[in-house]
């Protein structure tokens, strides 16, 4: 996997930035929780099912809608697939598809919390979430602390249980690379 997330160095008497420390966290966590097969299996899932008019649908074969192509768009960016790159060019198709469409930020409500969750989006954008959110026990896949252990061990589960979905899915034959 081509990394994307820029490597940071803090220099003597640099002050420690929040933007440095998200991005060593994130580089080093997608590095260890997707191994190269999984990275490569989960983006020949998306090539797959990437519907004609390059957008994504809420079940395969579904109609294109903004909030699936918007999280397929960015986990290809996230998993290291540039602008323009994937399978016939899937992101190119998929952000083309996004813009023709007014934008991302015509998503539903719940690709907007997920949008501001991943720090591509602006919290003053979303709904208010109501206060009872924080009542939920911190493993709570929606629970609002989002630093919580938990939540990430829930992405890992998510990605295990994907996986035998993944493996169901043999019919598609495409090669990532």
């Amino acid at each position: 996997m081509k990394q994307t997330i820029p490597q940071q160095k803090i220099e003597d008497g640099e002050e420690v930035m929040y933007e440095a420390i998200t991005a060593v966290v994130k580089r080093r966590h997608l590095n260890t929780i997707f191994s190269s097969e999984h990275r490569k299996e989960i983006l020949r899932y998306i090539y797959c099912h990437q519907n004609e008019d390059g957008g994504w649908g809420l079940y395969i074969g579904g109609h294109s809608t903004m909030f699936c192509t918007a999280l397929n768009y960015i986990c290809m960016r996230l998993l290291g697939v540039g602008p323009d790159g994937g399978l016939n060019n899937a992101c190119e198709r998929g952000r083309k598809w996004i813009l023709d469409r007014g934008g991302v930020t015509t998503i539903s409500s719940w690709g907007k919390t997920w949008l501001s969750i991943l720090r591509v989006y602006e919290w003053s954008g979303c709904q208010p979430m109501p206060p009872e959110f924080w009542l939920f026990p911190s493993y709570f896949p929606i629970h609002p602390d989002i630093k919580s252990e938990y939540n990430i061990r829930y992405a890992e589960l998510i990605v295990y249980i994907n996986d035998d979905d993944i493996l169901m899915q043999q019919r598609c034959f495409v090669t990532v690379e």
